[in-house]
């Protein structure tokens, strides 16, 4: 059995665990694929979704550099083999990357708690890099709020909510 992880850095912050669990979640549901988030660098023949400039994002050759023209609220998915990074200059920016790698993989759409929807397939390593900027910069549309990771609607606030990035 082949071995998947999404890994984050070791002391990560609320936003990358809520990310890591909510991608835990909708793989396991739409794709039937075990994800064990883990801190570090995991070698497997299985799959690796990386999130943040983590350990292993570095290895792999993503430093400031790629980030460094990402605008408020945007986020770049980059592919290697079997290997997903999702990175953002801020945390929040790896929220809406996770959300835009499930919209890409699995077609997730979220427009109220109990309407949460995707497609049950299965799991394809995005073959295109992925650069996402927000229309109007320092501004992003958010159906959530990343600072509930305890909300048990997967932090579901509003699906109109406009959120001020920082």
């Amino acid at each position: 059995m082949k071995l998947n992880y999404i890994l984050i850095e070791e002391n990560a912050t609320k936003n990358i665990i809520f990310a890591a669990n909510e991608l835990q979640k909708y793989c396991k549901k739409a794709c039937g694929l075990n994800f064990q988030i883990a801190e570090g660098n995991k070698q497997t023949d299985g799959y690796v979704i990386s999130l943040g400039l983590n350990n292993f994002a570095k290895s792999a050759g993503y430093g400031l550099d790629t980030i460094k023209n990402l605008p408020a609220g945007g986020y770049c998915i980059k592919s290697q083999g079997n290997n997903v990074f999702i990175l953002g200059k801020e945390d929040v920016q790896v929220v809406y990357g996770v959300y835009g790698l499930l919209e890409k993989v699995i077609n997730f759409t979220a427009v109220a708690p109990d309407e949460i929807n995707y497609d049950v397939c299965e799991y394809n390593v995005p073959t295109e890099d992925i650069v996402y900027s927000p229309a109007i910069p320092n501004f992003a549309i958010s159906t959530w709020d990343t600072d509930c990771v305890d909300n048990t609607e997967g932090g579901f606030r509003n699906a109109a909510l406009y959120k001020m990035l920082q």
